[in-house]
């Protein structure tokens, strides 16, 4: 969650270096969309690592394992299914508003996180090379995704927040992968 919180300052402060733009609401709002992006993600990524057994069969290191809080049943597998599609919801309303707004440059946007982020685990985290650009790609929306809700624009400022963080975050998750096997 950490990340997903930096991610959005930077697309907040590319806005307002590139065209004094900042609107307080606005950003709350979408700090509170990104947050809750990212939490479906993490509770879909659980949900379905349950399912398919991996989190059972993995043993845990620093940086690989998964969360065992369904494993242990301290949480019931469709308790965390409402929980990914709670936490899926309010960040759609959210968008929503957004796209009352400023729609058509949000709009791609947001129908990229609504497939992907149901899809990530069971379909395309399973796509080596794949998944790492999808999540890089997502975190990367996420932050352009702060400054078009800042500027209602996609212009060269907000790429250099969408580019720099997707190939960051994918070389991150391919380096993880690599050094995992």
């Amino acid at each position: 969650m950490p990340l997903t919180v930096v991610i959005m300052f930077a697309g907040l402060a590319a806005s307002f270096y590139a065209h004094a733009a900042f609107n307080p609401f606005n950003a709350l709002l979408v700090l509170i969309g990104a947050v809750l992006t990212h939490g479906s993600v993490n509770v879909f990524n659980n949900y379905f690592d349950y399912r398919s057994r991996v989190d059972a069969n993995t043993m845990k290191t620093p940086f690989s394992g998964g969360v065992t809080i369904l494993v242990e049943g301290t949480m019931k597998r469709s308790d965390a299914l409402a929980v990914g599609l709670i936490c899926l919801l309010g960040a759609a309303a959210i968008g929503g508003y957004f796209l009352t707004h400023v729609f058509y440059p949000l709009f791609p946007i947001l129908i990229y996180g609504l497939f992907a982020i149901p899809l990530y685990t069971p379909v395309l985290s399973r796509i080596h090379g794949v998944s790492e650009f999808v999540a890089g790609s997502g975190f990367g929306f996420m932050g352009l995704g702060a400054y078009v809700t800042q500027t209602g624009l996609i212009d060269g400022p907000g790429l250099t927040v969408f580019v720099p963080v997707t190939i960051l975050v994918a070389l991150l998750l391919f380096l993880k992968q690599t050094l995992q096997r």
